[in-house]
């Protein structure tokens, strides 16, 4: 059963209660729903630490991979800076081969 069908049935063993049906058998079925309840409590739980770790492990790479990004992007403005100072101090206007 999923979380919100056990939740349903507690609450329709809640509202029998409340009419004064009989109350070993809805001790019965609350004992018996309830556990299952718990244990999806518990399933629900466990998933969500396990969430919170993956979510923890993703927020470090995302850090890994910007100050990775960074320093490519520095190491380019770098290399272009370094390029257009050899152009300036040889007076050369062009440079470069086919490609570029």
């Amino acid at each position: 059963m999923t979380l919100y069908e056990l939740t349903d049935e507690l609450m329709t063993i809640l509202s029998m209660a409340e009419d004064d049906e009989d109350d070993e058998a809805l001790r019965g079925s609350w004992e018996a729903v309830s556990g299952e309840f718990d244990d999806k409590v518990e399933a629900y739980c466990k998933v969500i630490k396990q969430m919170d770790a993956d979510i923890t492990a993703i927020k470090e790479e995302e850090k890994r991979l910007a100050s990775r990004r960074k320093r490519i992007e520095d190491l380019i403005e770098w290399m272009k800076h370094s390029i257009m100072n050899a152009m300036i101090a040889t007076g050369k206007r062009r440079a470069g081969g086919n490609l570029f």
